[in-house]
């Protein structure tokens, strides 16, 4: 069962990647849309999950110069 939206646990990742597959990654997340996660996911609090993931990678990719207009 996936985890609740309000899970206090945090954790870091890291990845390596060139700068092309960042910005091509970066592109990919301005673009997406919540029915994108919902229709993968277990149900609506999971979508959510996927879709909070996805602003923090996207932030991420923001600090290291990666946010497409």
């Amino acid at each position: 069962m996936p985890a609740k939206i309000d899970s206090q646990k945090k954790i870091t990742i890291t990845a390596t990647m060139t700068e092309q597959q960042a910005y091509a990654f970066a592109q990919f997340l301005k673009r997406r849309q919540f029915d994108d996660f919902r229709r993968r996911a277990f149900d609506e609090d999971d979508a959510l999950n996927m879709d909070i993931a996805a602003d923090r990678i996207q932030e991420g990719l923001a600090v290291a110069g990666f946010s497409p207009r």
